[in-house]
């Protein structure tokens, strides 16, 4: 009888109708998990690991780091306090604070020891770096925590710009929990301001929470913290993104007033959810306040918007912490960043002279009078920083991207002229046919004295045109590239902009199925193609949204080259061109998406509350392959 009675349930179930329904029971909180059991009682207290750091008897050990680096401090033993001098500062925060693109050859955290140690006394001062990159709050919570078993004095947090990304990953389409992402489509019913303020809340919650537990760690061994407040760069740093589903021909007429540059008409079409149409506006700090997780198309980069900014204000104030606003301190130029947060060394002087007055003054004792030294680097070390912030602006979208680009391998020549054997490496390794870490170029770059790391981008196997390009110019060399044997341009390999994709799939996320095609949420797609000089045949298999119908215009270089023939099913068409040889710039124009009758997020909501990933920007095309063929 039990068997019939659950057969019948899996039939109805199966049906979308089924599923919908236990769904909504779910939301209700109808279905509940049965209760956990209480767990045991924890063991008795042993000491613990610090962040990386292993216990081994009365000392902390890291690991060695792997190959490449990884995201951590290089200190290779951390110990208990032995005296009561130095006094020692506990440095904690994001990529920022671990000195993305110079670590590890220099740090926030030794600049800092430097600067204190010529103001405040060669021996009254340490600084322990527990920085790292990718932090999030309650890892940092959890950090300090740990850190009270080697005796900290004071403590340095210098956190805000990853809050924008990683610390709100259940407000998206994209969460993989089924009740984070009912809980959207709960908040999208009041309009796409409906996730904005539920990633507001939720951060609010997790900074508050995490800043009680800090205060409450430091109150009880006594000791003072400094926040440091993060600047960004907002200068040359663009935010592009793609405007939401919009009702009616919203999203056509946004993009057509975007190529004419009318910002103010797509500022009336977005009503300022729209990173892209701030930067058009030229107001800066709007353009990055917009660039919110849970409303993202493309991947975006870190940077404190000003709810992360007053917040830690807020909190500081509430806790009787010392802030540092770098605001106050840090232009917004390439002077002091070397792409959107990350500091150069002399922005990384600055902003740690001023934690250096605070520490000096907290501690009670007299400052030397003495002034801060010039903090010396290696010739080698600079020019590998600021090759790496190249390398690093290659892959994000940009405007004007081949400026920012020079500028840095230029700036990188300038600090050191040997570098341009990494530039040549790294041109040799990304025009191979094979991943960068299978060429000899890397290998010989890995014995290097301008060694580059997973932060400098060699994790990242696209053929970075725009970048071959400008070394090629720069070094007054040919570029080294010939067509591959059977290239399909639909590889992430060939992307010209490795980015302009769904940020899901850029990210490969583990949680999500891995899709087999090219998804664009821009009516603009653009490929290397690489020419040997003679004809080819490109092949196209496309398809467009439900209800489309059209042609794909596709060109070389900016010269139209024809048109396929496209609709809402697989089709495949050919065109026959004469390429010139070398690296050439394809670009697809896709048809404008069909218009939308009423809410244009029904079918998002739909598909959010029966436990469904779902896109709030559409798709402009799809690409299953794109094939040349000789």
């Amino acid at each position: 009888m039990k068997r019939e009675i659950y057969e019948r349930l899996a039939e109805i179930l199966a049906t979308p109708d089924g599923l919908r329904a236990v769904r909504l029971l779910q939301a209700a909180g109808l279905l509940a998990l049965p209760t956990a059991q209480p767990s045991p009682a924890p063991p008795p207290r042993r000491p613990e690991p610090i962040s990386i750091w292993q216990p081994e008897g009365d000392v902390w050990v890291r690991p060695d780091p792997l190959l490449l680096g990884d995201h951590y401090a290089t200190r290779k033993v951390l110990a208990k306090k032995e005296a009561e001098l130095p006094l020692r500062v506990a440095f904690f925060g994001e990529s920022v604070a671990a000195g993305y693109l110079y670590a590890p050859h220099i740090t926030p955290a030794q600049v800092l020891e430097e600067q204190l140690r010529a103001a405040g006394g060669e021996g009254n001062f340490e600084v322990i770096d527990l920085a790292r990159t990718n932090e999030t709050l309650p890892s940092l919570a959890a950090t300090i925590r740990a850190s009270l078993q080697i005796q900290p004095d004071m403590l340095v947090l210098f956190v805000g710009n990853n809050w924008n990304l990683l610390e709100t990953p259940e407000v998206s389409p994209y969460a993989p929990s089924v009740r984070a992402r009912q809980r959207y489509a709960e908040a999208l019913r009041q309009g796409i301001e409906g996730p904005v303020r539920l990633a507001e809340e939720r951060l609010r919650q997790v900074a508050e929470g995490t800043f009680e537990l800090i205060a409450l760690i430091a109150g009880t061994v006594g000791i003072p913290v400094i926040v440091v407040v993060p600047e960004v760069n907002l200068a040359d740093w663009e935010t592009r993104q793609p405007v939401v589903r919009l009702p009616g021909d919203g999203v056509a007429r946004w993009h057509a007033f975007y190529r004419e540059g009318s910002a103010e008409a797509m500022l009336e079409l977005d009503g300022g959810t729209c990173p892209t149409t701030w930067r058009l506006l030229g107001r800066f700090q709007e353009e990055v306040d917009s660039a919110r997780y849970a409303t993202l198309g493309f991947l975006s980069a870190p940077q404190a918007t000003t709810q992360a900014r007053e917040l830690l204000r807020e909190l500081s104030r509430k806790h009787g912490f010392t802030l540092v606003d770098l605001r106050e301190v840090l232009q917004p130029d390439r002077r002091f960043f070397l792409d959107y947060c990350h500091l150069t060394l002399e922005g990384i002087e600055k902003a740690m002279a001023a934690v250096c007055s605070e520490v000096i003054r907290l501690s009670g004792m007299d400052g030397t009078g003495e002034p801060l030294p010039p903090i010396r680097i290696s010739p080698e070390a600079e020019a590998t920083a600021r090759f790496g912030a190249a390398i690093h602006s290659a892959h994000r979208m940009l405007s004007p991207k081949r400026e920012i680009l020079e500028h840095w391998c230029r700036a990188a020549l300038d600090a050191s002229p040997g570098i341009e054997s990494a530039m040549l490496d790294l041109l040799e390794a990304r025009c191979a046919p094979v991943p960068a870490v299978l060429t000899p170029a890397q290998q010989r770059n890995l014995a290097s004295p301008y060694r580059l790391l997973l932060q400098h981008g060699w994790r990242w196997d696209h053929l970075d045109a725009d970048l071959i390009e400008v070394i090629a110019a720069v070094l007054k060399r040919p570029i080294p590239v010939r067509p591959f044997p059977e290239m399909d341009l639909a590889d992430p390999f060939y992307h010209w902009e490795p980015l302009e994709r769904f940020y899901p799939e850029v990210m490969d996320l583990e949680d999500l199925p891995r899709r087999g095609t090219y998804r664009s949420p821009w009516p603009v797609s653009s490929f290397c193609l690489i020419g040997s000089g003679d004809e080819i045949e490109l092949e196209l298999t496309a398809r467009l949204p439900e209800g489309g119908q059209g042609e794909v215009e596709a060109a070389v270089n900016g010269t139209r080259i024809g048109a396929f023939p496209v609709g809402e099913r697989w089709t495949k068409g050919s065109l026959r061109v004469a390429v010139p040889a070398g690296l050439n710039r394809l670009t697809l124009r896709w048809p404008d998406p069909p218009p939308v009758e009423g809410d244009p997020f029904r079918k998002v909501i739909e598909r959010l509350e029966i436990g469904l990933e779902a896109d709030l920007h559409p798709v402009f095309g799809e690409v299953f392959s794109l094939r040349v063929l000789t």
